[in-house]
């Protein structure tokens, strides 16, 4: 009754919330010894020749098939214990990416996401292969996790994520508190510190002046390389947009988002900065993350129509893409 009501709920949060089911069906697991042991107590008959007073011998032929019924559940059990054993020495480490033997972990990706494959577990494993295939780069990241790319050292360019702290704190617009006094030497610095940064100017807010950085170009624009997307991210289930399959009014959005910005994403630096004195800095900094999330978006929708090249412990897929491939993807 529990597995019901959970299964028939539409409140899908993982497959945690069926634990409660194990306790009892491992004591009906137990509870299937005693049918075993009625079809022994059946199979017992009395010799011919018997009489009353005297304990009736069993006949050889029905102590047979007696030992026989609980001999080849025995035997199978035994088996499925063996074959559990080498499942699980086989599947080592990947434990929380696999989930049954019927799906290939290769394609576990198109039947789950989230905390029932990918919990973000696999970083390490990302700065392994891109220390293994630097003639690869440039690399892309879209992660789904809370732990930290530049902590574990994963050399990539970032894509839109979801719960990385340290991509929120680093977004496409900066601005930093310069101090008085020192704003001509405060901006050297800067330039030289940001180096994935373009300085756009000061903006003076109250009695504070504040240096305005914005993502270089090169950053900004996506190119031909390899790119590494979670599991989680590839289906569009956390975005605060385009969530679903795309769609016409996605598209939409997606073409005005992207001429809006066009002209940041410039390489020409006199062309960019001529341009960035015309947006309100107020939205222009929610404007370029509602553009990441689209375009990622409309990137899965298109990666999801081809297999992944190889996958890192089947909860990063890696995808080598070319130029051709990112027009089609994303033009």
């Amino acid at each position: 009754m529990y597995w019901l009501a959970a299964i028939s709920s539409h409140l899908n949060i993982g497959h945690r919330h069926l634990l409660p089911v194990y306790a009892p069906m491992f004591v009906l697991c137990g509870a299937s010894a005693g049918w075993l042991r009625r079809g022994k107590d059946h199979k017992f008959a009395p010799a011919s020749g018997s009489s009353a007073g005297v304990p009736p011998a069993i006949s050889p032929t029905a102590g047979g098939d007696a030992c026989a019924t609980i001999r080849w559940p025995g035997v199978a059990l035994c088996a499925l214990l063996a074959l559990l054993a080498v499942e699980t020495a086989w599947r080592f480490p990947n434990y929380l990416a696999y989930f049954n033997g019927i799906v290939r972990p290769a394609e576990a990706y198109r039947h789950l996401v989230d905390s029932s494959l990918d919990w973000g577990q696999e970083l390490p494993a990302a700065r392994q292969y891109i220390d293994r295939h630097p003639q690869e780069g440039p690399y892309y990241l879209s992660y789904f996790g809370t732990a930290s790319p530049a902590y574990f050292g994963v050399a990539a360019r970032r894509l839109y994520s979801f719960g990385v702290p340290s991509m929120a704190d680093d977004p496409d617009l900066l601005l930093t508190r310069l101090p008085p006094g020192d704003i001509g030497g405060a901006m050297a610095r800067l330039q030289r510190a940001q180096t994935a940064y373009d300085l756009m100017g000061v903006l003076p807010l109250g009695t504070d002046d504040y240096a305005v950085s914005l993502r270089r170009a090169t950053e900004l624009r996506l190119a031909a390389g390899t790119y590494l997307i979670s599991a989680t991210m590839l289906q569009p289930v956390y975005y605060s947009g385009p969530w679903g399959p795309w769609s016409p009014r996605y598209e939409a959005v997606y073409r005005r988002l992207e001429r809006s910005l066009r002209p940041l994403l410039e390489l020409d630096s006199s062309t960019r900065a001529e341009a960035f004195r015309h947006y309100d800095l107020d939205t222009l900094a929610p404007l370029l993350e509602q553009f990441q999330q689209y375009r990622l978006a409309r990137l899965t929708a298109y990666l999801r129509g081809r297999e992944p090249d190889t996958t890192l412990n089947d909860s990063i897929l890696v995808y080598h893409l070319t130029d051709a491939e990112l027009a089609r993807a994303l033009d």
